[in-house]
């Protein structure tokens, strides 16, 4: 999904710190620290930090890795729910509770550029006619000093929580409801929040993204590495498009060498699509998350106001070479702006070849039905260590368990 920016009215951005999930898909009962207490040493990443308060570390880039079924594409699904919660303060009824006979709930910390850090939690049921409503809300928020850490600033919001007394600088409030829960929507509607997201999420049932915003050059270079039999892509304008006051939609012609042809719609629709790979067939949209990213990038330089981004791509390389996916990555990773951050899910290995901080690693763990979050960094505590060799070595205790396929053998 991808919210439309420039109006100077949304300058709130949102930078997840910590999460924490509870019968929610299989997050059983799992919590993730997006943040991290201080400068490496031989940093890879730059700018890992809030703009104006260099001491307020957060993880930009998130490399998430784990077996099938381990909760990957969910942790999208959860994150992009609370998003557009949080700016629409709408119920979407998308959010999947594991045990309907149970509650869930969500807690979620994140910072915004006004230096206020914020928890938000919320508590979730099903009605008889299996419609979400809340049981229980809990938001507040506290100062981000100049020179304040993330963990500084977390264990305010811990005590804020604990007390339920905010101090002069500080918001709280806490409301319970037995009903449908509105009350509590009317209250947290005074509290705007705003800021862009895009997450390109891998569906059971295969889906297409509106690529009407996609820069011609970029699907180009893109398809044309993914595919060396493609001669090139020329941008036309979509007759069928009836209305006359607004401009046609682009289209793209993609040609190849030996004179075939196939059409990429504004819709994202492919004519003549089994003539591309699975590989390239989804490097068509995956030119359009480059190009936001891109576009986004170069918008802050013309408007200071442009909100962050949170960008989440989900195993759309997986049908591509291993060299194609980490140049891929790194691009992405090049054209990030700051008070950004990008998840990325994977399965391949080569992945871990990656120049980036051990803190950017993040490991996905199922256990029977419960999955959990396993940080590299608290295992690995420099730099200097191989990352692939500490996976292969499975260190972190996330290889799949592959005794019942073995037997057969």
């Amino acid at each position: 999904m991808i919210l439309a920016l420039g109006s100077k009215t949304w300058k709130i951005e949102m930078i997840f710190t910590r999460l924490k999930f509870s019968n929610l898909y299989a997050f059983a009962d799992a919590e993730l620290n997006l943040s991290y207490p201080r400068k490496p040493v031989n940093m890879p990443l730059e700018a890992e930090y809030l703009t104006g308060r260099p001491k307020f570390y957060y993880k930009k880039v998130c490399i998430i890795t784990g077996g099938n079924a381990s909760g990957k594409t969910s942790l999208g699904r959860v994150l992009l729910w609370i998003q557009i919660f949080l700016r629409t303060k709408e119920l979407k009824n998308t959010l999947r509770i594991n045990n309907k006979a149970q509650n869930a709930s969500f807690e979620v910390d994140f910072a915004t550029e006004d230096y206020l850090h914020h928890r938000l939690y919320v508590s979730l049921y099903l009605n008889e006619l299996n419609t979400i409503f809340i049981r229980e809300m809990r938001y507040g928020s506290v100062r981000i000093g100049l020179n304040d850490t993330c963990a500084k600033t977390t264990e305010k919001l811990k005590a804020l929580f604990h007390t339920g007394l905010p101090s002069s600088s500080e918001t709280y409030f806490n409301e319970s409801n037995d009903s449908d829960g509105s009350a509590i929507i009317e209250r947290f509607k005074s509290i705007k929040f705003y800021g862009g997201w895009y997450y390109l999420l891998s569906e059971t049932k295969e889906s297409t993204t509106e690529i009407s915003g996609v820069n011609k050059d970029i699907l180009e270079r893109v398809i044309k590495t993914f595919d060396s039999s493609i001669l090139g892509v020329s941008e036309m304008q979509d007759s069928s498009e009836k209305d006359s006051k607004n401009k046609p939609d682009s289209v793209y012609l993609i040609k190849f060498k030996n004179s075939d042809s196939l059409v990429v719609t504004s819709k994202g629709e492919i004519t003549n699509s089994d003539r591309l790979s699975r590989g390239t067939y989804e490097a068509v949209t995956l030119s359009h998350f480059i190009s936001s990213v891109i576009t986004d990038n170069e918008s802050l330089k013309r408007n200071e106001y442009i909100p962050s981004m949170t960008y989440f791509l989900d195993e759309k390389l997986a049908y591509t070479h291993s060299e194609l996916e980490r140049i891929i990555v790194a691009l992405v990773i090049s054209k990030m702006k700051e008070n950004t951050q990008f998840f990325y899910t994977t399965h391949n290995m080569d992945i871990f070849e990656l120049d980036l901080p051990v803190h950017s690693f993040i490991f996905l763990k199922k256990t029977d039905d419960s999955s959990e979050f396993v940080e590299a960094s608290s295992v690995l505590k420099k730099n200097d260590r191989s990352m692939r060799n500490a996976v292969e070595r499975d260190v972190f205790g996330v290889i799949p368990d592959t005794s019942l396929v073995s037997e057969l053998l």
